[in-house]
């Protein structure tokens, strides 16, 4: 027996290592153990085990099998040289974040080049992981300080008052007649007719069968005009509790103007105002909530409040009452029969979704196209607005043109503009606000049809009209509040939905806020029932941002439910899996959940079956039903093997996000249903450490990051995008391998890279090169720099995210639309001087920067070693450039002349 000992180990340990070079890891760790088993003096096997266990990213296993490999070799020495078991020992020590240990090992490793190679390898890998409170104070940092988006130069978002949803509860009836208290975010909250709904629907069933439940609504929206809407209309429904019969009729007429008209007589307008006034001084009144629900940051009342007030002004010209019906005036010239608003163009509600009296050719709604108001009830008219009764009753006789003057002059000096939905911060700042006027061409009549499809018996019920219907609605929602006030907190969050995600997820939200009465902020939920994000995504990042970070934040105990939909480019997309493939570049749904913890709910499956390929018009029309996704498992909880990518696998996904973000496909600028591309290179970042929370072996992540730093991945299959549209087809297509440079945007991400790395969870173990310098900088090294463009914006499109800038030398000249064919390595320009300008580099482009309207200035924080080299060189120049159209808008400006100012450093 013992004769065959040393064959039958070298048999098991050679099918150990045919298993190892077919990627069967786990059946090649079978065969070591045997070896190891039958020749126990024999060193050989276990550093094989080792390197098995290494790729496996059990790394302290391959630490013990390495100790163990060792042991035999300093007892009678063996062909496995020693260094190269202390070198992956210490590799593995570090990927299991023991320092100290790894420290120890490196000092006996006998090669003294090899030594210093590695020597700076623990302090590097000691950066991650931090002490929870330092990791919550550089998460804060990178959240505050560095954008997620490329940058817009019109810096003030737009505002939609109006929403485009069915009005339907935010959970399901399942959810709400159980017994646990609910927990809903909802992003983009816009007019809050959800939220309405969700009132009444609770309300009701709470009324057939009383419950103790509380409900918590997380409300999150980019724009305080939002805010300080919503506000204004639950202080008269709050009002309303109090009143009268006849002084709700009132109040909720008042509320149907603010809600959904351009207009409104001047009674309404008081009550308005009225409202506005109550609510300022509730949200300066820091010592209380505002209507004892609403728990409002006393940052964010600040900012609300001085919404308000500006609304108290009397109105500036281009929003007086003549100047907007002005503006509907000409819309109504340019309808025809099928199209009735430039907003919803012909998305017309169908007929059994239209409440009585609230059609297009009812009277109310012929009014509307016809004088540009939504008249009042005729009691209410002639109690207060007895002269316009008659006018009105004239004109309606006979509408002779000075009949019409009479009317038009009437309203025009007697009417008061809804001035709730008058954006002064947007119009102020917009591109065209030279001729441009506020977005306010809608129909009330199409919003009212909006409100009733899942209240369909009360509509019936309802006389004919829109205010009418108007007014049903809101006594529904007002006869709600006191059934649910006693266990109802409604939280504000004033900011962009996916940096509230992430902020929610880190503990980041509410670590500064203070209780105010009865609210603690410290005990809101941070886990949600349900978590909608309305067509949000479509404009940030699409499915890849939503599940980095919104399923994290589903309670993992329950069925929870995350939804979205998109609205801005519906017809672009023909399949559900398209719209996935383009975001998350993967086809394979199997795939796709596993790898972002996730499922997509039953119903939702069905609605995919129905309308895949559907097309009505132009395009798609599946992506505007809206899609549920479920979480399925914990954030901290590991992918098993079998279920991972292999490597090459993994680095082709992460090349191909790495050139899909860098490369963005060119797009027309103008397109308004095009798809978007607004993200920077922090979500490669963002990508990379969920990733490495899916338990891929850290050293894989590791040496990805070192290749991108280094501005060259090596043999890869993966390029940019190859259509505007990454389509399931294209998700997985492969390139011949080759050396693709990067270098363009390499000293952008080595700077991002060292600012993440305490937060990525990536020991970044990098062999290099004795006497090279380090490839990422030290913190202290890492300056803010802001460049002032003194020039005009001759540009349109400012809004859409797509603004980087870019660095290059003045005797680089790029030809117009050219910039992208430069900088791809991949398919781009083959000239020796693009090949070598984009492979030095010659040209640096910087996704993460931010533009300051007021100031024309354009700040990012980049390495000083990267800076100070092109200054040192002379020669160089800055320009601001469109991603999209990959334009040229803004330079050059020289950076000879002092043009680039150094701030402060990140630490």
């Amino acid at each position: 027996m013992e004769s065959r000992t040393p064959a039958a180990a070298d048999e098991a340990r050679q099918r150990g290592n045919n298993l190892y070079k077919q990627g069967k890891l786990r059946r090649a760790a079978t065969a070591y153990l045997e070896a190891a088993r039958v020749a126990p003096d024999d060193a050989r096997p276990l550093f094989n085990l080792a390197a098995v266990y290494y790729e496996l990213a059990e790394y302290t296993k391959c630490a013990d099998t390495c100790r163990a490999a060792l042991l035999l070799l300093e007892k009678d020495g063996g062909e496995v040289p020693a260094d190269k078991t202390r070198i992956r020992l210490c590799k593995a020590l570090l990927f299991s974040q023991k320092t100290d240990e790894a420290k120890d090992v490196l000092s006996q490793v006998t090669s003294g080049e090899a030594r210093k190679m590695l020597e700076l390898l623990p302090a590097r890998a000691s950066i991650s992981p931090q002490p929870p409170s330092s990791l919550l104070a550089t998460r804060k940092k990178l959240l505050d300080r560095v954008p997620r988006y490329r940058t817009v130069l019109q810096d003030e978002p737009e505002f939609y008052c109006v929403g485009h949803d069915d009005a339907r509860s935010f959970f399901t009836e399942a959810q709400l007649k159980n017994g646990e208290d609910l927990a809903c975010l909802c992003c983009g909250i816009g007019d809050a007719r959800l939220l309405y709904a969700t009132l009444i629907i609770t309300a009701t069933l709470a009324g057939m069968s009383p419950s103790r439940k509380k409900l918590h609504f997380t409300l999150v929206d980019l724009k305080s005009i939002v805010f300080a809407r919503d506000l204004v209309i639950f202080r008269m429904l709050f009002d309303f509790q109090t009143q009268t019969e006849k002084q709700r009729e009132e109040t909720t007429i008042a509320i149907a103007y603010v809600f959904a008209a351009q207009l409104m007589p001047s009674w309404a307008s008081d009550i308005l105002h009225g409202a506005m006034a109550a609510v300022i001084a509730e949200l300066e009144n820091l010592s209380s909530n505002v209507m004892g629900i609403f728990y409002v940051p006393e940052p964010a009342r600040q900012i609300i409040a001085r919404v308000l007030k500006e609304w108290q002004q009397p109105p500036e010209p281009w929003y007086t009452t003549a100047a907007l019906r002005g503006i509907l005036s000409r819309e109504s010239k340019l309808r025809d029969a099928e199209r009735t608003s430039i907003v919803f163009g012909d998305m017309e509600p169908t007929n059994e979704k239209v409440p009585p009296g609230c059609g297009k050719h009812d009277p109310d709604t012929r009014t509307f196209f016809d004088i540009h108001v939504l008249l009042p009830p005729a009691d209410l008219m002639q109690k207060y607005d007895p002269r316009l009764a008659d006018i009105h009753k004239a004109y309606g006789k006979k509408q002779t043109r000075k009949n019409r003057k009479v009317l038009d002059d009437y309203l025009d000096s007697n009417w008061k503009p809804n001035v709730t939905v008058i954006d002064l911060e947007f119009q102020r700042k917009r591109e065209d606000r030279a001729t441009g006027g506020p977005n306010i061409t809608w129909s009330p009549h199409q919003i009212v049809s909006q409100l009733f499809p899942n209240f369909q018996p009360q509509a019936a019920q309802c006389p004919p009209g829109v205010l009418s219907h108007f007014q049903s609605f809101f006594n529904m929602v007002g006869k709600s509040i006191p059934r649910l006030k006693s266990r109802l907190v409604i939280e504000v969050v004033l900011g962009e939905m996916n940096d509230a995600l992430e902020r929610l997820r880190y503990g980041l939200l509410r670590h500064d806020q203070k209780p105010v009465e009865n609210l603690d902020p410290s005990k809101f939920p941070d886990k949600f029932d349900n978590i909608d994000l309305s067509n949000v995504p479509d404009y940030v990042g699409g499915s890849l941002t939503t599940f980095l970070h919104g399923i994290p934040l589903l309670r993992e105990e329950r069925k929870s439910l995350l939804r979205s939909y998109v609205l801005r480019n519906t017809p672009a997309w023909e399949t559900h899996g398209q719209f996935l493939a383009e975001y998350l570049v993967l086809s394979d749904r199997e795939r796709i959940e596993s790898h972002f913890r996730t499922s997509l709910n039953p119903s939702s499956k069905m609605i995919e079956k129905q309308y895949d390929q559907v097309r009505v018009g132009p395009g798609g029309i599946v992506m505007v039903v809206g899609f549920e996704w479920h979480g399925t498992s914990s954030p901290a909880s590991f992918l098993p093997a079998k279920t991972r990518m292999t490597r090459p696998e993994l680095e082709h996904w992460l090349h191909s996000h790495f050139l899909k973000l860098c490369l963005p496909y060119p797009r027309v600028r103008f397109d308004p249903m095009g798809v978007l591309a607004p993200l920077n290179l922090t979500a490669f970042l963002h990508l990379i450490a969920h990733v490495a929370s899916l338990g891929y072996p850290l050293h894989w992540l590791s040496a990805t990051l070192a290749a991108l730093c280094g501005g060259m991945l090596a043999r890869t299959r993966a390029g940019p995008p190859a259509a505007s549209i990454t389509d399931e087809k294209l998700a997985g297509e492969t390139y011949p391998p080759a050396d693709v440079s990067v270098a363009p945007f390499a000293a952008e991400f080595r700077t991002l890279l060292a600012m993440w790395e305490p937060v990525l969870g990536i020991p970044l173990v990098w062999d290099t090169a004795a006497g090279d310098e380090p490839l990422l900088p030290e913190l202290t090294m890492i300056r803010r720099y802001t460049i002032r463009f003194p020039a005009t914006i001759w540009d349109s499109s400012l809004m859409n995210s797509v603004f980087s800038v870019v660095i290059k030398p003045q005797s680089l000249k790029v030809p117009s639309n050219h910039l992208a064919r430069l900088l791809d390595d991949r398919g781009g320009d083959p000239s020796p001087t693009a090949r070598g300008a984009r492979r030095a580099p010659r040209i640096h482009l910087i996704s993460a920067c931010k533009w300051t309207s007021n100031t024309k200035t354009m700040e990012f924080w980049m390495d000083e070693r990267t800076i100070d080299g092109l200054l040192a060189e002379k020669g160089w120049e800055a320009w601001i450039w469109r991603t999209d159209s990959w334009e040229s808008v803004l330079g050059p400006l020289s950076l000879d002349k002092g043009a680039l100012v150094k701030n402060e450093a990140w630490s």
